[in-house]
């Protein structure tokens, strides 16, 4: 399977926003406008919820690295292929296929993928009102990285239910319930046959 192919699949095969479903492969690929060999496909753009949250699956071409930049905004981020090297603070953190990682709005830090071949991940960019204010320990706030099955798994579903037009996960998992009869994790470990 092509690393095309497989990224896609393993987010979904539509986006869902305010202005109408888009076909996730079908999207075209954009080049990054401030890094030579990222590409990008607009899941949800600013535009689509006004300026809130963007989601976008990203490209880092083989070789390609991203220099020292920041954020506006709160970037949470899963892998689907590759690995990612993050470098922030005097520090180096590895992501992984199906690991997450957030890094705070503010943060200058670097990326490049782990092998030659590049990678793909899926971008989740939060605007800093839709979030609690952070507490006194914000500022010494580094990237996170989780490698706990289940909690890439929580992470996973979260950004689906944004990018699909929902507000957080139980917003998503209210509907799906209520459409379905049972909850996503149900029925996705059980099927259609778990109704009941």
């Amino acid at each position: 399977m092509s690393m095309e192919n497989d990224s896609v699949s393993r987010f979904a095969r539509s986006a869902h926003t305010p202005a109408g479903a888009r076909d996730v492969a079908g999207l075209a690929w954009n080049a990054h406008p401030a890094f030579d060999g990222v590409a990008l496909k607009h899941l949800l753009r600013g535009a689509d919820t006004g300026g809130a949250i963007s989601c976008h699956l990203v490209r880092v071409g083989p070789g390609k690295a991203l220099s020292p930049h920041v954020h506006a905004r709160l970037v949470v981020g899963l892998c689907q292929s590759g690995g990612r090297r993050i470098e922030a603070a005097g520090a180096t953190w590895h992501v992984g296929p199906g690991e997450g990682f957030v890094i705070p709005a503010g943060l200058a830090h670097a990326c490049s993928p782990l092998h030659p071949v590049g990678h793909d991940y899926l971008s989740l960019a939060i605007a800093p009102g839709l979030l609690p204010a952070p507490g006194p320990a914000a500022a010494s706030l580094l990237p996170r990285v989780w490698r706990d099955a289940a909690v890439a798994a929580r992470l996973s579903r979260l950004v689906a239910a944004l990018a699909a037009g929902f507000c957080d996960q139980s917003h998503l998992t209210r509907q799906f319930r209520r459409r379905m009869g049972v909850s996503p994790g149900r029925f996705g470990c059980e099927g259609e046959e778990g109704k009941g």
